[in-house]
C-alpha cells in the first residue's frame, strides 16, 4: 500500500477515536449509567486519538500504529459491552 493510504488511515483513526471518545464521555455524563467505565473507555480513545494527531503533526507515519489503531477500534467495538461490565465490576 502507498504512503498516501498510510496518511489517510492514520487521520481516519484519529478522527474516529476523538469522535467516539466524545460520544462515550457525553453518554457517561448525561445518562449517569456506568460513568467510571465509560470515562475510562473515553480516556483510552482520547489517548489513541492524541497519539494519532501527534503522528500527523510530526509526519512520522507508521504501519505499526495503523494496524494497532485498526485492531484497537475493532476489538473495542466488538467487546464493548463486556468491557464496560467488567470495568464496572472492578471500579
Amino acid at each position: 500500500m502507498s504512503e498516501r493510504n498510510l496518511i489517510i488511515i492514520t487521520k481516519i483513526i484519529g478522527i474516529y477515536c476523538l469522535f467516539y471518545a466524545g460520544v462515550k464521555a457525553y453518554a457517561a455524563i448525561s445518562t449517569r449509567m456506568w460513568t467510571p467505565s465509560n470515562l475510562v473507555i473515553a480516556g483510552l480513545l482520547a489517548l489513541v486519538a492524541g497519539v494519532s494527531f501527534y503522528i500527523i503533526r510530526q509526519q512520522k507515519y507508521s504501519w505499526f500504529f495503523v494496524i494497532f489503531g485498526i485492531l484497537f477500534v475493532t476489538l473495542l467495538r466488538a467487546f464493548e459491552r463486556d468491557l464496560v461490565q467488567w470495568l464496572h465490576g472492578i471500579l
